[in-house]
């Protein structure tokens, strides 16, 4: 999780967490914060289950992880389990309104890359990224116009 990017003005490599806390910082908006949870609720239910040990793990993180420290981990919690709880009841119409979210970011790329870096984060966190969710994380990417792996490694041009 913790993948290097190159040296920050310090000299010191700057890892995946340091470059999310400052991008999140910069994008402390509302409509940011939704389209992070909405594209990991997409990849996370994308398997058709966020299990017990998964939930745990992204709440940890939510409320652990510094990157995501700008934000209100207990509001950033609900909103994605609003999401999850909405793709189980109304899964199409849920996925429409998931994806709108999502897709406003396309016309920031810096916000959209953050944003699966988010994903990226929560889909990884129980240490088991199924096909189906790394499936769903790749076609939100590539939809933002973000190649997938440059996502996953932390390493944008």
């Amino acid at each position: 999780m913790l993948q290097e990017f190159g040296a920050d003005w310090g000299g010191r490599p700057e890892t995946l967490t340091d470059k999310l806390k400052n991008d999140i910082e910069r994008f402390r908006d509302r409509s940011f914060l939704k389209a992070a949870m909405a594209a990991s609720a997409l990849t996370a239910l994308a398997d058709g289950e966020v299990s017990l040990e998964e939930r745990y793990r992204i709440d940890a993180i939510l409320a652990r992880e510094p990157a995501l420290g700008a934000f209100n981990a207990v509001k950033a919690v609900s909103i994605f389990q609003d999401y999850v709880h909405a793709l189980r009841r109304e899964p199409q119409r849920a996925r429409r309104v998931l994806m709108a979210k999502v897709e406003r970011m396309a016309e920031k790329p810096r916000k959209a890359r953050t944003v699966m870096r988010v994903s990226w984060l929560i889909i990884a966190a129980d240490q088991d990224v199924t096909p189906a969710e790394a499936a769903a994380f790749d076609e939100l990417c590539r939809t933002l116009m973000l190649d997938p792996e440059d996502v996953r490694q932390g390493v944008m041009n």
